[in-house]
């Protein structure tokens, strides 16, 4: 849902930025639109990226090993190198 939302934003974006060529780039009704563009696009990427790193978080598990520590493996079956334990 929050990468969809994201991917709106991006036409929304895309519709702020042809309304600014509508007003005529240098009025003030245009910059606040472009304004409008930039911080959109912004949260948009934020949010995508708040999203993918989320997906990379959450779809990772903790796994006990022999000595009873933990250390992370993914959802496909990949385990990742036991770390070093002080």
């Amino acid at each position: 849902m929050s990468i969809a939302s994201g991917r709106s934003l991006v036409q929304v974006v895309d519709l702020a930025r042809q309304g600014v060529g509508v007003l005529g780039r240098g009025t003030p009704a245009a910059t606040r639109l472009e304004n409008v563009a930039r911080y959109l696009d912004f949260v948009g990427e934020s949010l995508i990226r708040a999203a993918e790193q989320a997906r990379a978080i959450l779809y990772t598990t903790t796994e006990a090993t022999s000595d009873g520590t933990a250390r992370p493996s993914s959802d496909h079956g990949e385990t990742a190198a036991p770390t070093a334990t002080a």
